[in-house]
């Protein structure tokens, strides 16, 4: 799911990728998370997709990049791996993204997730994502009016 996000919001590599080593934690039913009634009706995602990554509560899980589970991991542009936002280097410019946990549905063709794209450390956002597989590719849908901004 990660890479396809990637490989679908980059049409070239970017200056310079970095991946967040762990997933964020994403409660969309929490008071600071979105309304669940309007993630229901703009994006068609059940009250169960949310509830799932509800469950999951305050974990972040490693986000497996590594070379032994490349096979499910690919990406055509090199990058690496972070534990944050590295030290700001104008020089350098970056892009750091982290993904929170993925919510499916039952049959696996519909996603629920969240995605946080910072731009340097100097701009950058996030917010919920629907995916669907159509055929055995994914289609994301644009944000969800429910996103945060840097």
């Amino acid at each position: 799911m990660y890479s396809a996000w990637i490989k679908h919001h980059f049409i070239e590599q970017p200056p310079r990728l970095l991946l967040s080593r762990h997933t964020f934690i994403f409660d969309p039913l929490s008071s600071q998370g979105c309304n669940p009634k309007e993630l229901e009706a703009q994006a068609e995602v059940s009250l169960s997709l949310l509830r799932s990554l509800h469950t999951l509560g305050e974990a972040e899980y490693p986000l497996r990049t590594d070379k032994f589970q490349q096979r499910e991991f690919k990406i055509p542009w090199k990058y690496e791996e972070s534990e944050g936002l590295p030290t700001a280097d104008p020089s350098r410019p970056f892009r750091l993204i982290a993904f929170s946990r993925v919510a499916f549905n039952r049959d696996r063709s519909k996603a629920f997730f969240a995605v946080s794209n910072s731009c340097g450390g100097l701009c950058g956002g996030g917010g919920p994502l629907v995916a669907i597989r159509k055929e055995r590719e994914w289609a994301f849908r644009p944000e969800l009016g429910c996103y945060w901004v840097y």
